[in-house]
């Protein structure tokens, strides 16, 4: 019977090669990747108001959200529009991202127990390289979509 000493070291340089590969990938997402997706905050500030934590919700937003709209006006148009707390489900109908600008919007329709729809426009800007709501556009009068709200068109 033979003995092949060369396996062993066959599966050194596999092993060796597989933890570089595993390495590049690891430094690619620190440094370069990261963050979260753009419907991640939307989503999870649905979780939040279905919870009824309405706090919470508001002050998951960005910074700037928070300078411009108080909580007592964020409650109002929560108010206004119930559906957006009491949905039977909702969808996310579009996501676009201007990534010169940093600024992303997420279009949910969100169905009430009737199944009327209500459409929520929400402005997403990045923060420490996560994306948070920087803005919300419930059945606008104006225009709106996702290229105008992120600068793509006028």
């Amino acid at each position: 019977m033979k003995n092949n000493s060369n396996s062993g070291s066959v599966w050194v340089w596999v092993l060796l090669g597989f933890g570089i590969i595993l390495s590049i990938f690891a430094v690619y997402y620190l440094f370069f990747a990261g963050g979260n997706s753009l419907e991640t905050p939307v989503v999870e500030q649905i979780n939040l108001l279905k919870s009824n934590k309405i706090t919470d919700a508001y002050n998951a937003a960005s910074a700037n959200f928070k300078s411009s709209t108080t909580l007592v006006q964020f409650n109002q148009a929560l108010k206004q529009y119930p559906v957006i707390i009491t949905n039977k489900s909702y969808t996310i109908n579009e996501k676009k991202e201007n990534t010169s600008t940093n600024k992303g919007c997420v279009k949910v329709t969100f169905v009430n127990q009737n199944n009327a729809g209500t459409v929520v426009y929400y402005g997403l800007a990045k923060e420490n390289k996560n994306w948070v709501i920087s803005a919300l556009k419930i059945n606008s009068k104006t225009a709106t979509t996702c290229d105008v709200l992120i600068g793509i068109t006028k």
